[in-house]
C-alpha cells in the first residue's frame, strides 16, 4: 500500500488521491488476489510505515483494518479481514526453511546487492523488495549456493514522483516472482519512457 497521501514528496503530478481513495483501491486489488489464491499474506514495507510514523509505532494493524472497514457517517467501523488473508507487522515472511521474502529497510543502487547481504546474514534464499528493480533469479550470489531476487513491483513508475527526479538510480522495472518446489521463476518488464511535467507521459 503506497500511502501516497502521507508522503513527504510534493504532488508534482497533480494527483488528488487521499487516504480513503487509496483504501478503496487497495481493497479492490486484494480481493482480486483472493479470487486467484487460496491464501494471501501481507507484510509491511517502507510505504506502510508512513502511516506508522504518524501513529503508534508499527500500528499498521489499524491501517489494514481500515481497508476492510465500512464508512458510515464519516466514521470507520472496523470489519474483520477475509478468512484467507493474513497480515503481519513484520517486514518479512519466512516461507519455509530455505526462503525469506522481505521488504528490507535498506536501499542500494546496485540490483541484487541488498538480497546478497541478507542472504549472507540469514543464510537463506532471499526475495527482496523495496529497490524497484526486478533482478534474478538466474544471477545467484558468487557462492552459487543460494537464490537471490529483487522482486520489482506491480506499479506505474510514471506516477511515482520521486522516481521521476533526476538521479543516478537505475531505471525501475516491473515484475513478480513465484517459487515452486523451492525453485524461483520471474516475469520481468523493463519500463522505458520519459516524462514531462507540462506535457504528460511520452513513451
Amino acid at each position: 500500500m503506497d500511502c501516497d497521501s502521507l508522503s513527504i514528496f510534493p504532488t508534482l503530478l497533480g494527483q488528488k488521491w487521499n487516504l480513503v481513495d487509496e483504501l478503496d483501491i487497495t481493497r479492490d486489488v486484494i480481493h482480486k488476489f483472493l479470487d486467484f489464491f487460496k491464501r494471501v499474506f501481507i507484510c509491511q514495507g517502507n510505504h506502510e510505515y508512513r502511516w506508522a510514523k504518524l501513529h503508534t509505532a508499527l500500528d499498521t494493524d489499524m491501517l489494514w483494518s481500515l481497508v476492510f472497514s465500512k464508512k458510515i457517517d464519516k466514521e470507520f467501523f472496523f470489519a474483520p479481514f477475509p478468512a484467507n488473508l493474513r497480515v503481519t507487522k513484520n517486514d518479512h515472511i519466512i516461507l519455509n526453511d530455505d526462503w525469506m521474502l522481505v521488504h528490507a529497510k535498506n536501499f542500494r543502487q546496485q540490483a541484487g546487492s541488498v538480497a546478497q547481504a541478507l542472504s549472507l546474514k540469514y543464510q537463506m534464499n532471499i526475495g527482496q523488495a523495496h529497490g524497484h528493480y526486478c533482478w534474478g533469479p538466474e544471477l545467484d550470489n558468487p557462492s552459487k549456493s543460494r537464490w537471490l531476487m529483487d522482486l520489482g513491483g506491480l506499479f506505474n513508475p510514471f506516477l511515482m514522483e520521486y522516481v521521476l527526479r533526476t538521479s543516478t538510480t537505475p531505471r525501475v522495472n516491473r515484475g513478480f516472482a513465484w517459487i515452486i518446489d523451492g525453485k524461483p521463476s520471474m516475469e520481468k518488464e523493463m519500463v522505458r519512457g520519459t516524462f514531462e511535467l507540462s506535457g504528460g507521459l511520452k513513451t
